[in-house]
């Protein structure tokens, strides 16, 4: 997995975040950091901190049109699957996740916490 961008990874934290670890980002303006993972698979969960001060994300895959997940919660929630994105084709795909700084309106900031990515192989039936 590729960062981009000033992400700052947090470890020690086994009740919260998946292996204990997440990975975060506070943005500066202008700012659009990303991260970009190579996948097998047909089907991905964004699994995400939800927060008052948490923004929009972005992802695409194979260089898509990119779909919009919003991570404003009026309250702090860990491990929450923020999106999905399923059907793709069967073999290797590119994903790209940025935090676009936008952010709901009801939020407080734009900041970013990711735990991890769900990649789902379902096999065809034929």
């Amino acid at each position: 997995m590729k960062y981009t961008g000033g992400w700052s990874k947090s470890t020690g934290y086994p009740d919260r975040f998946s292996n204990g670890d997440e990975h975060w980002v506070n943005l500066k303006p202008g700012d659009k950091p990303y991260l970009e993972v190579n996948f097998i698979g047909n089907k991905i969960d964004v699994v995400a901190t939800k927060a008052p001060n948490h923004g929009i994300y972005e992802v695409q895959v194979d260089g898509s049109e990119p779909v919009r997940f919003d991570a404003y919660a009026s309250t702090k929630m860990d491990q929450q699957v923020l999106g999905t994105i399923a059907d793709l084709d069967e073999g290797p795909h590119t994903l790209k996740l940025t935090v676009t700084g936008d952010k709901n309106p009801q939020a407080s900031a734009n900041s970013g916490e990711i735990d991890f990515l769900e990649f789902i192989i379902k096999p065809s039936i034929q």
